[in-house]
């Protein structure tokens, strides 16, 4: 729909390209004024939609792998727990990633560590929002520094290192979370535990465009035929009882 603004700013322009020289050289600062306001609306727009860099195309193999991998139960696909400590620490592969990079690129490494930053931030999610409705207020109350968790962290790591890497995979864990409830699935966040640089080089404004491009894709649709969503849900539900039991370990 064409306004009178749209016909005023038509006729400014025609007095423009009809201006001398002179008349030009005159307003240059306007013109350079209205050209940043462009540039930085192109720029505003671009940053809201992905870009096609190939990165995006590791997902086609990720789909492809994973209709493999859900044709196992819950049960292993998970596998059991290796320590009598909260399972996540070991999990989100801090250990494993320095000192075994093969079994930090193994599938089930990669299934196990989503499922422990995902269950991670959930819990950091609902503590907080628990300790809020306590405080009335009071500051400080939740501060991460009181999140029960921290002390398992820094005695596996040290008191600055341990709260780095906790810090770390709660940012993690969170962008997992804001994309399945863009998505409204929780299964959706599953392709990006094996190919975790794509979502990191997402920021959070350009989840939602992420959410469309991968909709559109056959490799993603024909994993919902094949039940992804029910293995998903199993998945975690059988993570968090092996965890749960661990967690005052």
């Amino acid at each position: 729909m064409i306004t009178s603004d749209d016909h005023a700013v038509a006729a400014a322009l025609l007095v423009l390209i009809n201006a001398s020289d002179e008349m030009l050289e005159r307003h240059a600062g306007t013109f350079t004024r209205i050209a940043v306001r462009l540039q930085r609306r192109k720029k505003s727009k671009c940053s809201t939609s992905l870009g096609s860099g190939a990165r995006l195309d590791e997902l086609l193999r990720v789909y492809d792998n994973l209709r493999q991998y859900i044709k196992a139960t819950a049960e292993s696909s998970i596998g059991g727990a290796a320590t009598d400590m909260d399972m996540r620490l070991l999990d989100i592969g801090l250990d494993h990633e320095r000192t075994d990079p093969g079994m930090a690129r193994s599938w089930r490494l990669q299934l196990r560590k989503g499922l422990a930053l995902r269950s991670l931030a959930s819990e950091h999610s609902a503590w907080k929002t628990a300790k809020e409705a306590q405080s009335n207020g009071k500051r400080g109350e939740t501060s991460l520094e009181n999140f029960p968790r921290v002390a398992c962290f820094k005695a596996a790591y040290g008191n600055a290192t341990g709260l780095s890497n906790l810090q770390n995979a709660l940012a993690r864990g969170d962008k997992l979370l804001k994309y399945e409830a863009i998505a409204d699935s929780a299964a959706a966040s599953v392709p990006f535990f094996f190919a975790w640089t794509i979502l990191r080089g997402t920021r959070d404004k350009q989840l939602d465009a992420l959410h469309q491009h991968c909709e559109r894709q056959a490799g993603w649709k024909l994993l919902r035929e094949e039940g992804v969503d029910a293995w998903f849900s199993d998945c975690v539900n059988a993570y968090e009882v092996c965890s749960e039991s661990l967690r005052d370990g």
